[in-house]
């Protein structure tokens, strides 16, 4: 399938949602990456989705940035996605945490925010069956 198509598409459905809470959603790529690739197309775009989704939900303010590049320092190249937000953050004791399912950072999150902890859980399995992996940094 080609990563240009996939992400071109999760960016022109969800930039409504970001232009509708005031954040600009922005798209790069870091470096150049081939036309195709092997992967399941749905599953890929469900998972951008999903991370890119989540990261319009958590921030109030500025930007929601996806950078993709080739890694190619390992004998079967691959495609990494990079979602960048200036959201609020998780604090550095949940942040493993996180990816468990039912759990948010914070309580009040739920309360706010709304969900039920399951979507980075989802994200990760969705990585995972597709031969990579997922981590956060805040």
């Amino acid at each position: 399938c080609s990563p240009h198509h996939i992400i071109s598409e999760v960016v022109a459905v969800l930039r409504v949602r970001a232009l509708e809470k005031g954040l600009t959603l922005d798209f790069h790529w870091a470096t150049r990456v081939p036309e195709t690739i092997c992967t399941d197309p749905s599953r890929f775009r469900q998972l951008l989705i999903n991370l890119v989704g989540n990261a319009i939900k958590f921030t109030k303010e500025g930007t929601v940035r996806m950078i993709a590049s080739l890694e190619t320092d390992r004998p079967q190249p691959q495609l990494v996605v990079q979602v960048v937000d200036t959201g609020i953050g998780i604090p550095a004791e949940k942040i493993e945490a996180i990816f468990d399912p039912f759990v948010q950072a914070d309580n009040s999150v739920t309360r706010h925010f709304g969900g039920t902890g399951l979507g980075l859980t989802i994200c990760r399995r969705i990585a995972q069956a597709l031969g990579g992996s997922i981590s956060v940094s805040s």
